[in-house]
């Protein structure tokens, strides 16, 4: 039998054979991609006198979001948008010892994950290729990454802390929900509450600039790993956030914000409730501005409540 001959039959008993991941119910064409990609990966890819990667893994975030902003009033911005991403995980060597956890000097920037943008069509076949594709480059990258990781440790002593640990595989799939937050409705009621909203700071001469921002979105996240596990989430998420600006007569620059945050848009404050809490914002804002102005300080102070938190978001 010739060469080409044996490796036409190599590639057909490849196809033949059982997948090693188990489908679920839920699968759908994004899962099965991943799904078919991940063992081929774990099968075949590896390059000459290279290590196959030990461990890898595929998420896939498809994101599908509303949103709009307005100023004293009108709207100035309103789109709706959806995208997929492709994150791969990968860890090439052993688990005593990988591609991760190395920065060098003349490479600091060696991550481990790769992003990827995928086609919003359920093309089985196209997002096959992409997901190949992202795959091929982060594994070669992996291998040059742990080739150095290697040339720096051969001269030096270090502890024995392994890269990675093994786990049971989990597996949950959550029923899928239809998003009932993106629909037309919700963006007119969002385009109103923002105009609304953003409309009170007109009878606030003290503020020289403000807007509403008005998002809500639904995100669904499919995982799946070469140690079995797999999960599929969903989350809705909506957010309105008015920010209001003005300026002191010694030329400081002041800013206030509100924010409210739930996971979908029905589960928002009352209108009423929003716009008294804008409004108190604003006033204080306004009074801020005309406050004396505070001699330079050093020494100590004491932050309680939700200073203590914007504190540390900010500062650290």
């Amino acid at each position: 039998m010739s060469r080409v001959a044996l490796s036409l039959l190599a590639l057909a008993l490849v196809g033949l054979a059982p997948p090693i991941f188990a489908e679920s119910p839920t699968d759908d064409v994004l899962m099965r991609a991943m799904r078919d990609e991940l063992e081929r990966t774990t099968q075949q890819l590896r390059m000459e006198q290279a290590a196959p990667p030990y461990f890898v893994a595929y998420r896939i975030d498809e994101v599908e979001t509303a949103s709009t902003v307005a100023s004293f009033g009108a709207i100035v911005e309103s789109e709706t948008t959806k995208n997929r991403t492709l994150v791969i995980e990968m860890r090439v060597g052993d688990a005593n010892l990988d591609n991760t956890n190395f920065l060098s000097l003349r490479n600091w920037n060696t991550p481990t994950t790769r992003y990827q943008s995928l086609p919003l069509d359920n093309d089985y076949r196209e997002l096959r290729r992409h997901i190949w594709l992202a795959t091929d480059s982060i594994y070669k990258h992996a291998l040059e990454t742990l080739a150095k990781k290697r040339a720096a440790l051969r001269n030096r002593r270090r502890e024995e802390v392994p890269d990675f640990s093994a786990e049971e595989p989990h597996v949950w799939h959550a029923p899928r929900q239809k998003a009932k937050n993106l629909d037309i409705a919700s963006m007119e009621r969002m385009e109103r509450t923002a105009r609304d909203l953003s409309r009170l700071f007109t009878k606030m001469p003290a503020i020289h600039d403000s807007h509403v921002d008005a998002l809500s979105a639904n995100r669904r996240t499919r995982y799946l790993n070469s140690e079995g596990t797999s999960f599929v989430t969903q989350q809705t998420i909506a957010k309105v956030l008015a920010l209001a600006q003005t300026q002191a007569p010694d030329g400081t620059i002041l800013q206030d914000f509100e924010a409210f945050h739930a996971r979908t848009w029905q589960q928002l404050p009352k209108p009423k409730a929003m716009a008294d809490a804008v409004a108190t914002m604003g006033s204080a804002l306004a009074t801020r501005r005309e406050a004396e102005f505070v001699e330079r300080y050093s020494g100590p102070i004491l932050l309680q409540g939700q200073a203590a938190a914007e504190l540390f978001a900010q500062a650290m």
